[in-house]
């Protein structure tokens, strides 16, 4: 038997010792590790249901808000809690509807006065606009003071309006020219800041009176004059204290002369209009006013307003003359012949011709009354791109001279033009008799508005050419049909639906009931 060696055994002792006492410390580590893992999961724990609360409570609160903004949604807000950015909208608008109105039908008082009665709030909103005290209309100021309106306007331009005044108002004030004196003389010193003058029933006496006292101020700052008269033989505008109004820019005149001598060289926008068969203005005297007006830009005109005598027609040239608009009470080609030699427009880009009533519908004798707007085969006015057609075309012949006076439209709004005729003249057969293609008038049409007395058999055809109008770069069409349904019928939905399977550019309209009767109000197509 060997004998161990002491040593040996004292060392092997002593290293077991030493990993024993090393495997006591990684124990104690290892614990003191699973306390800080405990500890940090006691804080997580924590904090999750700390954040549990935060977002339960969030959550109630959002719930209470949505349910709260229900309840306001539902609830009108007043008038007066508005914020002040809204109810100055809403100010402007009213005050704006309201004097527009000319008379004091609608309120017996200034609207801007009425507003500032409300309440304080609306009172300090309605003072504090100045815009809202720049239109004065007679009817409320001749009773009420003028002061506020000159105080509070504060520097802005202003209008003088007003309405047809009754017989019964024109008694009112006979006995009242001590308050007419009273507001010429108060407005006499802003009269530097009148740059608006709008005026219907100009035949009324108070009127009258008033534009004699105010032509003294000789108010040279006007921009805007629009004078109305309902009597046959029609009334003078007056001077206004001078015949050289150079800042004036829209001159409106119906029923009223221009007086003699009158010059608006800055003058932009011109209409004329008559009231009665026998009021007339005489050809000298508008070829004298018009030469002075180079810069007109837009030119509203009577057609039978002009009184032609044997003198010879001169054209008159309008560089500037943008937009023509002719007046038909019924339709006379010579008379319509002298006015067109009349207006030289070169670069005329716009022309409206509009009939009065159903008395343009008849002709005066063979043929088509519209060949004016040819000279010599050729357009009078090739420049024209946009036009309104209303009331005007009686037949097939008319509108084919007015689409060959006018070939290089791009933007036409017809009127009373059935759409088969529509079809038959803007879509003719070919010169080749043995071609059977079809020659496209108006090839630069992009956008067309037609109203039109549509039957239920035109509806294969308007498929077709509304396909072959897209085809050729026609990007809007619209199309009103104006035929009452007594019932709806089953080839109304096929043709309609029909429409509505063109593509995606075309949108259909709802029916709605008028009447008792479905209509076809309106189908919109809009292409591209």
């Amino acid at each position: 038997m060997c004998e161990l060696d002491p040593i040996a055994l004292d060392a092997s002792i002593r290293i077991l010792e030493e990993e024993l006492q090393d495997l006591k410390s990684n124990e104690d580590r290892l614990l003191q590790t699973q306390e800080e893992l405990y500890r940090q999961l006691r804080e997580v724990h924590g904090d999750i249901e700390g954040n549990r609360k935060v977002i339960q409570e969030a959550d109630k609160a959002l719930r209470t808000k949505q349910s709260l903004k229900k309840q306001r949604e539902n609830t009108p807000i007043p008038a007066v809690a508005l914020p002040p950015e809204i109810l100055s909208t809403i100010f402007y608008e009213t005050i704006d509807n309201f004097e527009d109105a000319l008379n004091g039908e609608l309120c017996s008082a200034p609207m801007s006065l009425v507003l500032s009665w409300v309440c304080r709030r609306w009172k300090t909103i309605v003072v504090e606009n100045p815009r809202y005290w720049t239109c004065i209309n007679l009817h409320h100021c001749l009773q009420y003071n003028l002061a506020p309106y000159l105080s509070r306007s504060a520097g802005f331009p202003l209008s003088i309006m007003s309405g047809v005044w009754d017989e019964a108002a024109d008694a009112k004030y006979d006995d009242c020219w001590r308050a007419i004196h009273h507001f010429v003389s108060q407005f006499g010193n802003h009269a530097h800041r009148w740059q608006r003058m709008v005026m219907t029933g100009f035949d009324s006496p108070p009127l009258m009176e008033i534009c004699y006292k105010l032509s003294k101020a000789r108010p040279r700052t006007l921009r805007v004059i629009d004078l109305s008269s309902d009597q046959a033989t029609g009334r003078i505008m007056p001077h206004l204290g001078t015949s050289y109004h150079s800042n004036l820019r829209t001159l409106n005149l119906k029923g009223i002369h221009i007086p003699d001598g009158f010059i608006a060289p800055k003058l932009e926008f011109l209409t004329l209009r008559g009231t009665q068969d026998n009021f007339t203005v005489q050809y000298a005297n508008l070829h004298q006013f018009l030469v002075s007006t180079t810069l007109l830009s837009e030119l509203d005109l009577d057609v039978g307003l002009v009184e032609f005598n044997a003198e010879e027609v001169r054209s008159i040239s309008l560089p500037n003359l943008r937009k023509l608009g002719l007046f038909f009470t019924n339709i006379d080609s010579q008379q319509l012949r002298r006015v067109l030699t009349m207006i030289s427009a070169p670069a005329l880009d716009a022309i409206e011709l509009k009939a009065a009533d159903d008395g343009c519908y008849q002709k005066s004798g063979e043929g088509s009354d519209f060949k004016s707007f040819s000279v010599d085969g050729k357009p009078r006015y090739p420049t024209v791109a946009r036009a309104i057609f209303s009331g005007v075309v009686r037949d097939h012949e008319d509108f084919e001279d007015l689409v060959h006076a006018f070939p290089n439209i791009e933007r036409v709004n017809l009127s009373g033009v059935d759409i088969t005729l529509c079809i038959s003249v803007l879509e003719q057969p070919g010169l080749d008799k043995e071609n059977l293609s079809m020659r496209n008038e108006w090839p630069n049409l992009k956008a067309l508005d037609l109203s039109a007395l549509a039957a239920k058999s035109c509806f294969p055809e308007l498929c077709k050419w509304l396909q072959r109008r897209w085809d050729a770069g026609c990007c809007r069409v619209a199309l009103g049909l104006m035929r009452d349904l007594e019932t709806e019928e089953l080839e109304d939905r096929e043709w309609l639906a029909k429409l509505d399977e063109l593509g995606p550019w075309m949108t259909l309209s709802d029916r709605f009931n008028a009447g008792g009767k479905e209509s076809w109000e309106r189908i919109s197509c809009h292409f591209g």
